[in-house]
């Protein structure tokens, strides 16, 4: 939960953090509008996970770009701009889920790290999907459609709900752009 621009921005992390526990909303709200920063509590473990999480996502990866490659397609890298940049604007991260439509309609190739945005009123809802791989479903698009993969180690069962409400935020989004209702983790 962020406010970006004046604008209320959740993420798939928001929903699952409401669903486990109210009271974390109301805290992340009151830390949104300039209350106290709860402590960050990174344990070993925690940072071990994000170590082999990052290399399990690196793998994955390279796997898929082989794996595309021998049928002509590729993986377009959309995580470029955002790994040095710190903050954005609404207008950097609409930019950014425009670029993500571009893609989508460049024809089948596999989307990394894109970013989906939809903004009504003063409530934005931003999701990031690990990779978004083509199916040869039909769509809008043509012949093929999109399914996310999230490539994430969890630790505990709540992290696995995060997991699933990204991949249900990414669903809905994708669903908007008429892209396939997807379905998947890797």
């Amino acid at each position: 939960m962020q406010k970006i621009d004046g604008v209320t921005v959740l993420s798939p992390s928001d929903l699952s953090n409401h669903l486990a526990c109210r009271h974390l909303s109301s805290l992340n709200f009151r830390t949104m509008n300039g209350g106290p920063k709860p402590p960050k509590d990174d344990d070993e473990l925690t940072e071990i996970l994000q170590k082999y999480g990052a290399e399990h996502e690196s793998r994955y990866l390279e796997a898929l770009k082989t794996q595309l490659a021998e049928t002509g397609k590729t993986v377009i890298d959309l995580d470029v701009q955002r790994s040095a940049h710190g903050s954005y604007t609404t207008a950097e991260i609409e930019a950014r889920a425009h670029d993500v439509a571009e893609a989508f309609a460049a024809g089948p190739n596999a989307l990394y790290q894109p970013t989906f945005f939809n903004l009504e009123g003063e409530i934005g809802w931003i999701g990031r999907a690990d990779f978004l791989v083509p199916k040869e479903l039909s769509s809008n698009l043509g012949n093929y459609a999109f399914e996310p993969y999230d490539t994430k180690l969890a630790r505990i069962a709540k992290v696995n709900a995060n997991r699933q409400s990204k991949c249900a935020v990414a669903a809905v989004l994708l669903r908007r752009a008429d892209c396939r209702n997807p379905r998947n983790s890797a």
